[in-house]
């Protein structure tokens, strides 16, 4: 029965790979956690973390932009508040 069941999970990144093709980050970390490649698994949570950090500062300039000034100071009060 632990055969079996080791088995099953060894094939669940092959099913995930079967379904959702061969790319992405979260792929690459079942892979590599999978493989128990650590050095790998590391080097995806960092650049998830990276991705993460760029996403909200593009996102915090864009509200920056689109927000009239007035709009702007009265969010980032409402933020301090917080």
């Amino acid at each position: 029965m632990l055969l079996s069941l080791t088995q099953q999970f060894e094939a669940i990144p092959e099913r995930l790979r079967q379904r959702h093709g061969q790319g992405g980050l979260g792929y690459l970390l079942l892979l590599a956690n999978g493989n128990m490649d650590t050095a790998l698994l590391f080097a995806g949570i960092v650049a998830l973390t990276v991705l993460g950090i760029v996403l909200f500062a593009l996102i915090g300039l864009v509200e920056r932009l689109m927000l009239p000034p007035h709009a702007a100071e009265h969010a980032s009060l409402a933020h301090e508040t917080m």
